[in-house]
């Protein structure tokens, strides 16, 4: 879940791990929904761009 300013976290993950993660939404549509992020401090760029629609609306 994201807060009102598009920020998100996920508690309990290990750094120096790495993981897949991916963003739905019904109200936006993502060229890239997924990310593989490994995690060695705070990651701060993660960022999803989405486009206004759905994907079966494409």
């Amino acid at each position: 879940m994201t807060g009102v300013n598009g920020r998100y976290t996920v508690p309990g993950l290990m750094a120096g791990e790495t993981y897949v993660v991916t963003v739905i939404s019904r109200r936006f549509f993502f060229t890239e929904p997924s990310r593989v992020i490994t995690l060695n401090d705070n990651v701060t760029d993660a960022d999803f761009i989405g486009s206004t629609g759905t994907s079966r609306e494409r």
